[in-house]
């Protein structure tokens, strides 16, 4: 291995700890995530489908992908007029 080849190589390597660093990070802030509508902390739900949540623009709170379909499929949601969904 040249020189060349071993910069590029250890650059590549920060890259792929700096990616594995972000992901280890996301994964930490995300264990404590509650329900904004139970009010349930999602990480410790049994099963991984109900582990989900979404994030509304606009807004920090987070909710159960479920609450978030189930509300979005609702009559008065479609009742909002567009521009104000989104401020919701």
């Amino acid at each position: 291995m040249d020189a060349a080849q071993r910069t590029q190589h250890i650059k590549s390597c920060i890259e792929a700890h700096k990616k594995d660093m972000e992901l280890s990070l996301a994964v930490q802030s995300s264990e404590d995530v509650l329900c904004g509508v139970f009010m349930e902390v999602l990480s410790e739900k049994a099963h991984p489908s109900k582990r989900c949540f979404g994030i509304l623009s606009n807004c920090n709170h987070t909710y159960h992908l479920k609450c978030i379909r189930k509300w979005r499929s609702a009559e008065q949601y479609h009742k909002v007029p567009p521009q104000m969904l989104d401020h919701i």
